[in-house]
């Protein structure tokens, strides 16, 4: 595990950034029925700039989720209220079914991922037809979870025979999956810590 890491664990604070709560702050104005303008969701989040929040306006406005009704500044309305975050992409187009993390956090938590479960697994059992995992996103996966503490090594793998782990029973925390975030920091080794604030983003699963 990395020196960074292990600073990181431990440490709990609040992410107020990311597709999910910038939706979560915009169905407070919808569930009020009030209209917002990009700064009232930046305002509510801890972003050092607006920029994703208008690209994901952007693509919610395309997608037909919220329509604009005014300008300058440019203001939104919520048209399609839903409890779960949309899942679009920069043209518009709405991704259907689960994210591949949710996928396979889903087989980990059911009957089949108790039992224990290989990077092979996650391919072969948590891959749908509209959502492919490969080997390597699984991979990456499960290690990011280890290196978090949700997993333990069931059975070493072997030359024909991949590990296989478990979640451990306290960190089935709950049906969302645990995201990973992308994260941009400054680690001055000759004091040991971190410098300044350290910026995270959800990765696109």
């Amino acid at each position: 595990m990395s020196v960074i890491l292990q600073l990181m664990i431990g440490k709990s604070c609040p992410v107020l950034r990311g597709r999910d709560h910038y939706w979560s702050v915009i169905m407070d104005f919808a569930m009020r029925e009030e209209t917002f303008i990009a700064r009232d969701v930046f305002g509510k989040s801890n972003v050092p700039d607006s920029g994703d929040i208008r690209a994901f306006l952007k693509c919610l406005t395309l997608a037909g989720y919220v329509e604009s009704t005014g300008e300058n500044p440019v203001s939104y309305r919520v048209i399609k209220k839903q409890a779960a975050t949309p899942r679009v992409r920069p043209d518009g187009s709405v991704i259907e079914g689960v994210g591949r993390n949710q996928a396979m956090w889903n087989l980990m938590r059911g009957p089949v991922g108790r039992s224990g479960f290989s990077a092979d697994d996650l391919v072969q059992k948590a891959s749908t037809d509209e959502v492919k995992i490969s080997v390597d996103c699984a991979k990456r996966y499960i290690k990011r979870l280890d290196d978090a503490g949700y997993l333990v090594l069931r059975q070493k793998g072997g030359k024909h025979r991949p590990p296989e782990w478990r979640l451990l029973p306290h960190m089935m925390t709950g049906p969302d999956a645990p995201k990973v975030l992308k994260s941009r920091m400054v680690y001055d080794p000759n004091r040991q810590q971190m410098v300044g604030e350290v910026l995270a983003e959800e990765e696109q699963s």
